[in-house]
C-alpha cells in the first residue's frame, strides 16, 4: 500500500504536466433528447482537453465559448434554429442559442479523457499512460522511499532522474506536426466593447517560431 501511494503520486504529477497527452484521445457519442437545450458531460472527459463537438446527423461542428459570455450574447430564451456555439458550466454543456430540437440529435464530442485508476487494478495492472513513462514512475517511487529514510542525497538523485526522464519523453510525445496551423484564440463580438475593442481580438504568440 505504501508503494502504491508512491506510484500514484508520481503518476499524478507526471500526467498533470499536460492536458492533451495523445494516448488519452477519445470520442464520445452524445445523444440529446428532443426538447433538451443541454446535456451532462461524460464523467471521464478532461474538460480542458475538449477539442470539438460535431453534429453526427448533419455533419457540422459548433465552437466552444465562455459560458458567461454566451449568456450575455444569446440570453436565456429557447429558440428553434440550430445552435451556433456551446459552453460548459460545471458538468453540463449548453447549446447557444438555447435550441430545443424537435427530435433526438446525436453529437460526437472529441477530446482527451481523464486517466483511469490503474492502481485499483492490482499488482498486474499497468500504468494508464505511454509505456515510455513507466520507468520514470519507478524513479519517483524510489525517491520517496529514500525520503522516508531521510536520505536526502539519494532522494534528490532519484527525483532528478524522474524529472529528466519525464521531460525527455514528454518532448518526444508532444512534438507537434510542423505544418499544422497555429490558432491561439477565437473572436466573439460581445455587447461590451465592440469591433474596436482589444478585448475581442485573437492573440497569436509567435515566440519560438
Amino acid at each position: 500500500s505504501v508503494i502504491d501511494s508512491y506510484l500514484q503520486e508520481g503518476f499524478n504529477r507526471t500526467i498533470a504536466l499536460e492536458n492533451r497527452w495523445p494516448f488519452y484521445q477519445k470520442d464520445w457519442e452524445i445523444v440529446v433528447d428532443a426538447g433538451d437545450v443541454s446535456f451532462p458531460v461524460p464523467g471521464d472527459v478532461n474538460q480542458p482537453g475538449i477539442v470539438a463537438l460535431r453534429n453526427k446527423d448533419e455533419g457540422y461542428s459548433i465552437e466552444l465559448m465562455d459560458h458567461v459570455t454566451a449568456e450575455e450574447i444569446y440570453g436565456h430564451g429557447v429558440v428553434s434554429s440550430i445552435p451556433r456555439r456551446w459552453s460548459l458550466w460545471g458538468d453540463t454543456a449548453y447549446f447557444w442559442p438555447a435550441v430545443a430540437a424537435d427530435t433526438e440529435v446525436t453529437w460526437k464530442l472529441s477530446g482527451y479523457r481523464l486517466a483511469a485508476d490503474w492502481i485499483a487494478g492490482g499488482d498486474a495492472s499497468e500504468p494508464d499512460c505511454d509505456s515510455r513513462l513507466h520507468r520514470p514512475l519507478a524513479h519517483y517511487a524510489i525517491a520517496l522511499a529514500y525520503a522516508a529514510q531521510e536520505d536526502e542525497t539519494l532522494d534528490e538523485k532519484a527525483m532528478r532522474r524522474w524529472y529528466d526522464d519525464v521531460m525527455s519523453v514528454r518532448e518526444q510525445i508532444m512534438s507537434p506536426p510542423r505544418a499544422r496551423p497555429l490558432v491561439m484564440g477565437r473572436r466573439f463580438i460581445t455587447p461590451i466593447g465592440g469591433r474596436g475593442s482589444s478585448r475581442n481580438r485573437a492573440i497569436v504568440d509567435t515566440t519560438g517560431l
